[in-house]
């Protein structure tokens, strides 16, 4: 099954924006087929981890950055790659969960040629503040209020050329065109998402 990483014309009417910025593919053989218009683009390094290279390779996007949200500032992933940076601040730990600005020259269609298995939502940490974040298939037919775990979520908001588009805790992940994209999530305090059945009780004895 093919999924494509734009948004419906039912999330443009609830988010009230068109469409995010980036659009991924996938099929049953976990092949790839991402879509960068041009300009900014906010994709979850989810839609091609081990195959970045491949899209810095490409020639035809100028800068890319990632967010370092422990020493809440950027750093730069192309062409100006900060190695010591990336080393240091822990960012390799959660490359597969973190999503990446990507500036492209126009708009291109790009095929990675390898694609991870994200971490289980159990596992992904958020610091104080702003931290960006991949949309994974856990997430799928999902409210954030479902794996927010411990977290107290303030904010949520996609990008799409040049603007903000806010997203509420009760919106729900139900359009597989949004699997792979981009998120920030602010956090009032460090915390850890979980699956939708994490912290559930049963119910109290009569």
């Amino acid at each position: 099954m093919n999924k494509k990483f734009i948004l419906s014309t039912s999330l443009i009417l609830l988010v009230g924006l068109a469409v995010f910025v980036s659009a991924l593919s996938t099929d049953s053989q976990h092949n790839v087929k991402l879509n960068l218009n041009k300009g900014w683009n906010l994709v979850g390094m989810y839609a091609f981890d081990d195959s970045f290279s491949d899209l810095t390779n490409s020639g035809f996007i100028e800068v890319a950055y990632i967010y370092d949200n422990i020493n809440k500032e950027y750093i730069q992933l192309y062409p100006n790659r900060d190695v010591g940076k990336i080393a240091s601040s822990g960012i390799l730990e959660r490359w597969g969960t973190t999503a990446v600005w990507i500036y492209t020259k126009e708009a291109r269609e790009f095929a990675p040629s390898s694609i991870d298995q994200p971490a289980q939502l159990s596992s992904i940490q958020l610091k104080q503040g702003w931290n960006f974040l991949s949309i994974t298939p856990e997430m799928w037919n999902k409210a954030f209020n479902d794996f927010k775990g411990s977290c107290d979520i303030q904010k949520i908001y996609g990008y799409e050329q040049n603007n903000w588009a806010g997203l509420s805790l009760t919106f729900p992940i139900n359009h597989e065109e949004l699997i792979g994209s981009g998120l920030i999530v602010k956090v009032s305090s460090d915390c850890t998402l979980s699956s939708s059945t994490s912290g559930v009780n049963p119910p109290a004895l009569p």
